[in-house]
């Protein structure tokens, strides 16, 4: 069962921040991306470093980063739709937003970056215009009274007017006041239930992790994170898996086990982190406190499981039993599916091996051509080393100025056959 991740960033640079979600070459890879802007992030980012009111720079935009089903990226119409929906309910309505869905390098993360305003649009806008002509001297670009000497028309009467940077300018601001909700500390709770609310619509079922939940959070394994901590991380999260997973299931069969697991979720952290007091990090004795936990609950739900099968003739366990046998299908599937990535990615590597090979042969082509080229250039410098000998640079350079290196060949093979046919026109006459 895979937990709600969505963390918000306070954007201070929106676009420098839009810019890098968006740009291929430092994405490893873009999966999806769309805009929904009335304005652009240039306008917003004016609009918030002309109204900041200390001398901390306001926040542009806000950020969620949210993980998505990685099964999502092979249905690119339900990838967009979901998407959509998880923008429109955090973000609202007649707000600015792009978002942009990434690969990491090894594909086994896909996730979705959303960049929103805070601020609603404001939907009827007055534009300003100019109450007058107005006119400018030529050459101080100065204010002139109307068709004086040197005097030029700039704006008539009723134009639009514009700032420094080509943008309207309205009787009024084009955006309204921050949304106050975005800084309660309950949207980011109610934010997670969003996501849950959403992905559930589709059919994945994500856990959100609140105090009152009695499942365990995974570790986030980030990016440029030491080698020990992934490791670490890695062990505690498959054996936080089988634990969540044993817990869901013993639930589902005893609804009243609820408030036992929240009891024992709040002892077993206070044991965990007793354990990671002195080293300060996941430690081992952490881990085999889970994994405990794991084989116990996993040994009591098996012995639960033994129980509603000897009692499979009363209506109540044996519709229990559906539920069981309906968790194993799903796993079935699942592992079907695995099986099917599992053979996607070994026709993937083939097809780059393939390519490799292919590459490898246009390699090998090009550096017979180079080799054939410095082949050619040494013969023609042979050449001209013979034919122009005694030049000065500046007349050699006269001589082959604009000339390719097959008329460079042509005359300096002439100007050779010359001297030869003078050479031994010389030596004919010395003979006599």
């Amino acid at each position: 069962m895979a937990n709600i991740y969505g963390r918000v960033n306070k954007i201070t640079n929106v676009i420098g921040r839009s810019e890098y979600i968006t740009d291929a070459k430092r994405q490893e890879e873009i999966v999806l991306h769309k805009s929904e802007m009335k304005y652009s992030w240039s306008e917003h980012s004016n609009f918030e470093k002309n109204n900041k009111k200390t001398n901390i720079e306001n926040n542009e935009a806000l950020e969620i980063h949210i993980a998505l089903p990685n099964s999502l990226s092979k249905d690119k119409e339900k990838l967009e739709q979901v998407c959509d929906d998880l923008a429109l309910n955090i973000v609202g309505v007649n707000k600015d937003y792009e978002y942009a869905v990434h690969w990491n390098h090894n594909r086994t993360n896909l996730h979705v970056h959303i960049l929103f305003s805070e601020r609603e649009n404001q939907l009827e806008l007055e534009h300003k215009i100019y109450k007058k002509d107005i006119w400018h001297d030529k050459d101080t670009h100065k204010l002139a009274k109307a068709n004086a000497e040197n005097a030029v028309l700039v704006y008539k009467k009723g134009d639009i007017q514009r700032d420094k940077e080509g943008n309207i300018k309205y009787e009024t601001d084009v955006f309204k006041a921050k949304d106050k909700k975005f800084t309660e500390m309950g949207w980011v709770h109610e934010k997670n239930k969003i996501i849950e609310s959403v992905m559930k619509s589709y059919g994945y079922e994500l856990n959100y992790q609140d105090k009152d939940s009695p499942y365990l959070s995974q570790k986030k394994l980030y990016k440029g994170a030491s080698t020990d901590y992934l490791e670490k991380a890695k062990e505690w999260n498959k054996e936080v898996q089988r634990y969540n997973e044993g817990v869901k299931q013993h639930i589902q069969l005893e609804p009243n086990q609820l408030e036992n697991y929240k009891t024992i979720k709040k002892e077993l952290l206070e044991n965990v982190k007793e354990a990671n007091a002195e080293e300060k990090k996941i430690t081992p004795q952490a881990i085999n406190l889970i994994n405990d936990m794991a084989n116990w609950v996993h040994q009591t739900l098996n012995q639960l499981k033994l129980f509603i099968k000897s009692k499979a003739k009363e209506l109540k366990t044996i519709e229990r039993w559906k539920e069981i046998k309906n968790n194993f299908f799903d796993k079935y599937h699942e592992n079907k599916n695995i099986e099917t990535k599992i053979k996607s990615f070994n026709q993937e590597i083939n097809t780059y091996e393939k390519a490799y090979d292919e590459l490898t042969e246009v390699i090998k082509s090009k550096k017979e051509l180079i080799y054939d080229i410095e082949e050619y250039e040494d013969r023609l410098n042979q050449l001209e080393k013979r034919a122009y000998k005694g030049y000065s640079w500046t007349e050699y350079s006269n001589a082959i100025n604009d000339l390719s290196f097959e008329e460079r060949m042509k005359k300096a093979e002439e100007i050779v056959k010359n001297q030869l046919s003078l050479e031994r026109s010389r030596s004919y006459g010395l003979d006599r």
